[in-house]
C-alpha cells in the first residue's frame, strides 16, 4: 500500500494505537518535529542504538537521572569538560582512579586529605600535617621563620659592650 498526501495531515486516535511493522521501519522528516508526551515514555531496543547529533544536545531533568552501564563507559571532549555539583560528589573505584594532566589543580576551601592505610595528609589553615611513616627521597630544603621578619639587633655593637651593663655616673 503506498498513501501519498499532497499538503498536511492531522491523525486523532480516540483511545489507544498499536502498530506492528513486521521487519524495518524508515521515517523520515523533512525539518522539525515535536513530540510531546503528557506522561510516561518507556523504550526497549533488543541491540544496538546510535544517535549522530550534528550539533548540539540539551538534557533538561527536573528530578533524578540514574545511568546504568554493565561493560565500559568512555567520554571524549574535544574541548573543555566541566562537572559543576551543588551539593556533594564522590567517585568510588574498585581499583584505581587515575588523573592525568600537565597541570593539576586541587582545592580545598577549608582541608585537603589525601589518606589512605598508611597514613594521611591533611593541609589546612594551620599548616600542612603528615600523619604515618614519611619517607624523603631527594634533598630536602628546610625553611623557618617568616622570610620577611626584621632580624634581631645585634647586642655586641662594634665588639663593645651595652651601654646598660657600664657603671656610668651622671651628674
Amino acid at each position: 500500500e503506498t498513501t501519498q498526501i499532497g499538503n498536511d495531515r492531522t491523525e486523532q486516535v480516540g483511545h489507544d494505537e498499536v502498530i506492528n511493522i513486521g521487519h524495518n521501519r524508515t521515517e523520515t522528516v523533512g525539518q522539525d518535529e515535536v513530540i510531546t508526551i503528557n506522561r510516561d515514555q518507556q523504550r526497549s531496543i533488543g541491540r544496538n542504538r546510535i544517535t549522530k547529533i550534528e550539533k548540539d544536545e540539551i538534557l533538561n531533568i527536573n528530578n533524578q537521572q540514574q545511568t546504568t552501564i554493565h561493560a565500559d563507559y568512555t567520554i571524549e571532549t574535544g574541548n573543555d569538560y566541566t562537572i559543576e555539583v551543588s551539593g556533594s560528589a564522590e567517585w568510588t573505584a574498585g581499583e584505581l582512579i587515575e588523573h592525568q594532566a600537565e597541570i593539576f589543580h586541587s582545592e580545598g576551601y577549608e582541608e585537603v586529605v589525601i589518606e589512605s592505610q598508611a597514613g594521611k595528609v591533611i593541609i589546612n589553615g594551620e599548616g600542612i600535617t603528615l600523619i604515618g611513616h614519611v619517607t624523603i627521597e631527594g634533598s630536602l630544603a628546610y625553611e623557618s621563620g617568616s622570610p620577611e621578619a626584621v632580624n634581631p639587633f645585634e647586642t655586641n655593637i662594634n665588639e663593645t659592650s651595652r651601654l646598660d651593663l657600664i657603671d656610668i655616673p651622671l651628674s
